[in-house]
């Protein structure tokens, strides 16, 4: 049986149908931390919504009888200026709607890097900050250079986004590597006349451990009229609309309490709310956890 870093390392040869960054472009970015906080992303013009937003993973294993396993975090680089990543969004879009992958359930985040924007399109879900997190595993997951479509799983494989085959072979890897996972609760509550996130997470190894706060978006569709992708009508996966690490340490506790802002082009029925905790050392995923978003009463 293959160890886990060589599995991980075996996983992580990109085939050859996935765009990779150019050597020159890349360099600009490898040193960039584990640490990259995403500004909040202003709501595109271009892209629509599709009718039906999927129902997020949390709603169903509350729904139903929990999951056996903890959830495993997905994380997909993409853009809209790759010819290779409208496969991997329909992908992601599709375990997204899925929620599990046999006994595990996943959480699907899908993150638009900004160094394809030359290729005549710009994609209006890109920040910078993503291509700095895609970077930053570079060296942790002993990858040549970032590539697109890239599909990082809890941080510890990466996978060609676009192959269903290899996406859930290395979910159900990551889920029985998977050691310490600690505890993680997320909640919306009413903050004045607002709300906020509460986060918490117990039972973390002492060692230095980040905990992000997300917000994702589904059910977004754009139409590309330059490009690589001119002419066609892109559907994406849980599109992250903001994130950020919150707080860490390495007591073995996190919690944090975050004002939640929503842009006035978001629609609120198709977000969901994402929380997980990283140890910044490795990059591996030790907890994570989602919610739909549903207003509290005091911002309706």
């Amino acid at each position: 049986m293959l160890g886990i870093l060589q599995l991980a390392r075996q996983l992580a040869r990109p085939p050859a149908r996935s765009r990779t960054l150019p050597r020159a472009a890349a360099a600009l970015l490898f040193s960039a931390p584990l640490l990259a906080v995403a500004a909040t992303a202003a709501a595109p013009s271009g892209p629509t919504a599709a009718p039906t937003p999927p129902t997020a993973p949390a709603a169903r294993a509350e729904a139903g009888s929990p999951p056996s396993r903890p959830a495993v975090l997905l994380e997909l680089f993409t853009s809209e200026g790759c010819s290779s990543c409208p496969p991997a969004d329909e992908l992601l879009a599709e375990l997204a709607r899925s929620g599990v992958v046999e006994d595990t359930p996943v959480i699907a985040l899908e993150l638009h890097v900004d160094y394809w924007n030359y290729l005549g399109w710009r994609d209006p879900f890109s920040d910078e900050a993503y291509s700095q997190r895609q970077s930053a595993y570079v060296p942790l997951l002993g990858m040549r250079g970032p590539y697109t479509p890239q599909l990082v799983v809890n941080g510890r494989f990466d996978v060609l986004g676009s192959s269903g085959s290899r996406a859930r072979a290395a979910i159900l890897n990551a889920s029985e590597t998977q050691t310490s996972h600690g505890k993680l609760s997320l909640k919306l509550n009413p903050q004045g006349a607002g709300e906020a996130l509460h986060l918490s997470a117990s039972q973390l190894p002492r060692r230095r451990v980040a905990l992000y706060a997300a917000i994702t978006e589904s059910g977004l569709q754009t139409r590309v009229p330059r490009g690589e992708n001119a002419g066609r009508v892109l559907p994406h996966g849980p599109v992250v609309r903001w994130l950020q690490a919150v707080t860490a340490g390495d007591t073995g506790t996190l919690s944090a309490d975050v004002p939640l802002r929503l842009s006035p082009g978001w629609r609120k029925e198709a977000l969901q709310l994402v929380a997980f905790a990283q140890e910044t050392a490795t990059g591996h995923i030790l907890a994570a956890t989602a919610l739909p978003y549903r207003p509290t009463p005091a911002s309706r």
